[in-house]
């Protein structure tokens, strides 16, 4: 699939610093796909991988924190993207510490394989993002208790 090249201006999202991208074409038309879209390229030069969702008004892509300092860009700027269809398999990288609980209770692993890549990347993010011990241990059991009852959250 073709290389998708422009440029575009970042919207804003109230009360938020992140900004949102709304490509310039039709999303479904150009990637073959409805719904969320994974999509990697470049935001000035900045590699990205993300997903295109369906607002409702058309497929946006949020610009996370992460991507606006590399890209050097907030709400507002107008950025350079290079953005193709991202068919590569995504994967979680789960800690050592996690996989062990996981696998130790069926149930849990059973759950966790059934997740999306998003909500694993979520999981791992939110726990190893505490900086208290405590609060990385509720984490942690909120995600085990979520993962045993076959939900995604508490």
């Amino acid at each position: 699939m073709a290389q998708q090249k422009f440029k575009v201006r970042l919207l804003s999202h109230a009360g938020s610093s992140a900004a949102i991208l709304k490509p310039p074409f039709d999303v479904a038309a150009v990637f073959q796909r409805k719904g969320r879209v994974p999509v990697k390229g470049t935001i000035n030069g900045f590699p990205f991988r993300s997903s295109l969702m369906n607002m409702g008004d058309g497929h946006m892509m949020v610009i996370n924190a992460q991507m606006r300092a590399g890209a050097e860009c907030k709400a507002g700027d107008t950025v350079a993207i290079l953005m193709e269809l991202d068919e590569d398999k995504r994967t979680v990288e789960v800690p050592a510490h996690l996989k062990k609980m996981i696998a130790a209770d069926p149930k849990t692993k059973e759950s966790w394989s059934r997740l999306s890549f998003t909500h694993q990347k979520e999981y791992v993010r939110e726990i190893e993002d505490a900086t208290r011990p405590e609060t990385r241990e509720k984490r942690i059991a909120i995600m085990m208790d979520a993962l045993r009852r076959g939900v995604r959250k508490k």
